[in-house]
């Protein structure tokens, strides 16, 4: 108990002096890339924190193939594809051509030497403004809970130029009352997409069960399908 609260001060600590003196002086190319070489998220296992954690990529895992198989989906694009620490084991067991993409330059260049094949790439890509390939499905999990709410206005935009047909993203189901907030980019906060200033449509096709809490057993993240058409043309832009 006393170790679990060392641990948590020190984190706090090490958070306090990350977005005063890293994220505030950096640009929204260098910040990821600082979260990538501190290991800011602190997880032992993979670099992109313990959300990308195997324990926590469980019900995911599971999902992804349905989602794969139902929508006849042969092209994905993910991203950020992070350290590809559990999206590897989704891919090897799917018929897919996968593209990981991620602002770390590193990072890809890394992925690439271990994992790529004639089924798997890995590129840079800056999603507000790079073009997108086309693709069946992009899968874009938990960035948003990343970004302020003007770069995500910026991908959804970038979005509208792209051609995908499917989306999956990342919502935070929460009570009522819950207000999001601007972030500085490169700090995390949980986000309604239901909710101003995003007011995401209800016309998904499906969504499931992402990231349960162990100590509450309340779900922090679920994952909702859109058709990325039918997504664009009812929010505002």
């Amino acid at each position: 108990m006393i170790e679990k609260k060392i641990k948590s001060i020190l984190y706090k600590i090490k958070k306090l002096f990350f977005n005063v003196f890293l994220i505030k002086k950096s640009n929204n190319d260098t910040i990821f890339e600082k979260i990538y070489k501190k290991n800011y998220w602190g997880s032992a296992e993979s670099i992109s924190g313990p959300g990308s954690d195997l324990i926590n990529t469980q019900n995911i895992r599971i999902e992804l193939p349905k989602i794969i198989s139902k929508y006849k989906i042969q092209k994905v694009i993910d991203v950020p594809c992070g350290d590809f620490n559990w999206m590897k084991l989704v891919v090897d067991q799917s018929d897919i051509d996968y593209l990981g993409c991620d602002i770390v330059e590193e990072l890809i260049n890394l992925n690439k030497k271990l994992y790529s094949s004639n089924k798997v790439n890995f590129s840079k890509l800056n999603l507000m403004k790079d073009q997108l390939p086309d693709s069946d499905l992009l899968i874009c999990r938990a960035l948003f809970y990343h970004l302020d709410f003007f770069s995500i206005k910026k991908i959804l935009e970038n979005f509208k130029r792209s051609n995908i047909k499917y989306v999956l993203l990342t919502n935070s189901p929460n009570l009522e009352n819950f207000i999001n907030k601007d972030i500085i980019n490169g700090q995390f906060r949980d986000l309604d997409l239901f909710k101003a200033p995003l007011l995401f449509p209800s016309n998904y096709l499906y969504k499931f069960e992402d990231i349960r809490n162990s100590d509450t057993n309340i779900i922090e993240q679920e994952m909702i399908l859109w058709k990325m058409d039918e997504l664009l043309n009812n929010i505002n832009l």
